[in-house]
């Protein structure tokens, strides 16, 4: 392939190719601007019903299959810009896809325009630190479509509905194999109507079970043998 080195809409440094023949495009002092440097694109006009989605940058490789007949198989990934029809603007999705022996197109991930982030598959994290996500309003767990099953809060807090906060995890509080273990602690202020809190503190040097009843009474259940 013969490509221009400048002109033609090209960046100012021009197009060139390695010796190794890959394309090089030179764009100098972009500096922290956003600055195109190829751009793949599709210029028809959409319409209600009809989006127009843009060419795909497809990625080539050949993988070995071993079962018979054995053969070289072509192996792709592919990007692509999926508009989406909306009210007052449309949005948009990025596609990742995967192709193996032209079998068709799948998507194992897809990133909206409103940066929220689907993988079909699991999530894989390597090394000692594991996934951290930062967010504001903690962590969701979705049925699949948009019924909440599970919410981490930024206090620590697990939801089981929107709004209900059924259980509080710390440092104190230990849910375990088939048993919960908790920590010594001074007698909790009484909950709200119809509530009660169970805790465990120290009499003398004995740990004992309480409950303290929204009334403020508090009730020993156990104490240490």
């Amino acid at each position: 392939m013969s490509l221009p080195s400048s002109g033609h809409g090209l960046p100012s440094g021009g197009v060139t190719t390695s010796t190794r023949n890959a394309i090089v495009v030179t764009i100098d002092a972009v500096a922290t601007n956003q600055t195109a440097g190829l751009t793949l694109e599709n210029t028809t006009a959409a319409a209600t019903g009809a989006q127009q989605y843009s060419p795909m940058l497809i990625v080539e490789g050949q993988g070995w299959k071993t079962a018979a007949t054995a053969a070289s198989q072509l192996v792709e990934w592919a990007l692509q810009n999926r508009p989406v029809q909306g009210t007052t603007n449309p949005t948009s999705i990025l596609d990742v896809m995967s192709q193996i022996n032209s079998g068709g197109w799948t998507k194992p991930m897809t990133l909206n325009s409103d940066g929220v982030a689907t993988f079909v598959g699991k999530v894989n994290a390597s090394g000692s630190s594991g996934i951290a996500i930062q967010h504001t309003g903690g962590i969701s767990y979705l049925d699949g479509t948009t019924a909440l099953k599970l919410r981490v809060t930024e206090a620590d807090a697990l939801a089981f509905a929107a709004t209900s906060l059924d259980a509080t995890l710390t440092g104190n509080f230990l849910m375990g194999a088939k048993y919960q273990q908790m920590s010594e602690m001074t007698a909790p202020s009484a909950g709200a109507a119809d509530t009660a809190r169970l805790y465990a503190d120290v009499s003398g040097v004995k740990t004992r079970l309480m409950v303290i009843f929204q009334t403020g009474a508090a009730v020993q259940i156990a104490i240490e043998p």
